[in-house]
C-alpha cells in the first residue's frame, strides 16, 4: 500500500509553522544552534543550542502556537533580535504585504546580522494580493527572499526553486 502524501491546509500560518518546523530540523542535523521566536496569542522565545533536546523543545512550541498575535511583526523584531550575536543568521517568515516589513530587515542587515525572509504569497491563500513581492524587494537589498506559495512543496520553494538555496544563505 502506498502511503497518502500529506497536504497542507491553505492557511498561511500552517505553512509558516510547517517552514519553520523544516528549517529548524534541516539545521539542527546539521549541529547548528537553532533558536526561536514567535509571536501569536503569546510572545514564545526559545533559546539557540543544538542537538536532539532542542529539536524537541522547538517542535513542540511550534505544536501549541496560535495566530491570533496583536503586536505588529515589524514590533517583534524589534524586540526580540536585541541580544542576538553579530553573525547569527535569522530567519523571518511573514505573509505581510506591507513594503515596511524591509525596514527591520535592513535594520538587522545593518546590525552584523544575516536575515533571511521566507515571504508567504498571501493571495494564493485567498486573502488579497500584496502590491510589493517581497522576496524579490529583499533580495534587491542583498538580504536573501524566498516566497513560499499555496501548494508549493516547502523542501522545494526554499531549497530548489529559489534564486539561492536557503542552505547556501
Amino acid at each position: 500500500m502506498v502511503p497518502e502524501q500529506f497536504e497542507l491546509p491553505p492557511s498561511t500560518f500552517e505553512y509558516a509553522v510547517a517552514a519553520a518546523a523544516s528549517l529548524c530540523m534541516f539545521f539542527l542535523q546539521r549541529s547548528r544552534a537553532v533558536g526561536l521566536v514567535a509571536a501569536g496569542d503569546t510572545r514564545v522565545s526559545v533559546l539557540p543550542q543544538r542537538g536532539d533536546s532542542q529539536l524537541y523543545r522547538l517542535m513542540e512550541t511550534l505544536a501549541v502556537l496560535e495566530s491570533d498575535g496583536e503586536l505588529r511583526f515589524a514590533d517583534v523584531i524589534r524586540l526580540e533580535t536585541r541580544g542576538i550575536p553579530k553573525g547569527s543568521t535569522v530567519v523571518l517568515i511573514s505573509p505581510s504585504g506591507e513594503i515596511s516589513l524591509l525596514d527591520p530587515l535592513r535594520l538587522l542587515h545593518r546590525s552584523g546580522l544575516f536575515p533571511v525572509l521566507i515571504h508567504l504569497a498571501r493571495e494564493t491563500f485567498g486573502g488579497p494580493a500584496s502590491e510589493w513581492d517581497l522576496a524579490d524587494a529583499a533580495r534587491r537589498l542583498g538580504i536573501p527572499g524566498y516566497s513560499l506559495r499555496c501548494g508549493d512543496p516547502i523542501e522545494k520553494s526554499l531549497w530548489e526553486r529559489s534564486p539561492r538555496p536557503l542552505w547556501a544563505a
